[in-house]
């Protein structure tokens, strides 16, 4: 069932710590690619709770790249989290509240009419169709725990590339005629529906980056397949990478 709208509650936090804003923009191309419709993120959290407010001036050019980015990658409306200038159940939360910070609090301002007075480049920019997809996998995700590094990493590397990148899900493999490369990102587990359409993918002239050599060699089950023969024959006209996965920090 399609909705008018996607929502979420996605936030960022740019430093070694946190969840880094390319993976917020991930999450945001993700609803896209399976519905489109706005993203209205519902609780935008430019802080964590609790934590200690940063007194930087990298805050307000962090706040600047979350709502400008959000922007080119289909998010349409969002509820800003300030937290209140005073909480009797929580006071703890008082610390990561914006409303302290009077350059966060012109910048939003500021990047809000910004994105409006450019909407027709950020709607041209949002609306330009992907040439490449990455394969998102409930099957693999489920059974590998380095799959979720691996599509990180993959939509990343895309997008530092300059390459715009929609994530195709299984439900949704039959769409994969509208690309014209699939990158597979240590996707190990999937079914025989997906190692079909990925096949006449790949004969009909597609191309294919597998992110592991073991890429496909399981079934829904979990277990190995026993005829390779369609595995196979997308190896040989894939390009196969093969290295360990990074967490979302870059880290080993």
């Amino acid at each position: 069932v399609n909705m008018d709208v996607n929502a979420n509650d996605g936030w960022a936090r740019p430093d070694a710590d946190g969840q880094p804003l390319q993976a917020q923009m991930m999450w945001y191309d993700y609803q896209t690619s399976i519905n489109e419709a706005p993203v209205f993120n519902m609780e935008n959290h430019f802080a964590l709770d609790a934590e200690t407010l940063d007194y930087t001036t990298n805050f307000a050019d962090n706040v600047n790249a979350m709502l400008w980015q959000g922007a080119l990658h289909g998010l349409s409306g969002s509820n800003m989290w300030l937290w209140g200038r005073s909480d009797e159940t929580y006071p703890e939360f008082i610390k990561t509240t914006v409303q302290y910070r009077a350059d966060v609090m012109a910048q939003i301002g500021k990047t809000g009419l910004d994105i409006n007075r450019l909407i027709d480049k950020v709607t041209a920019f949002r609306e330009k169709s992907a040439d490449a997809a990455i394969l998102f996998s409930e099957t693999s995700r489920s059974y590998n725990r380095q799959y979720e590094n691996a599509l990180y990493n993959s939509y990343r590397g895309a997008l530092y590339s300059g390459v715009k990148t929609d994530i195709l899900t299984e439900s949704k493999i039959a769409d994969l005629d509208n690309y014209s490369m699939l990158i597979i990102p240590e996707a190990t587990h999937t079914t025989d529906a997906v190692v079909n359409e990925i096949y006449t993918f790949a004969q009909n002239g597609g191309k294919v980056l597998m992110l592991a050599e073991d890429c496909l060699k399981y079934n829904a089950d979990g277990v190995a397949r026993t005829d390779m023969t369609k595995v196979n024959a997308i190896k040989t006209k894939a390009t196969v990478k093969s290295g360990s996965a990074r967490n979302f920090t870059g880290t080993g």
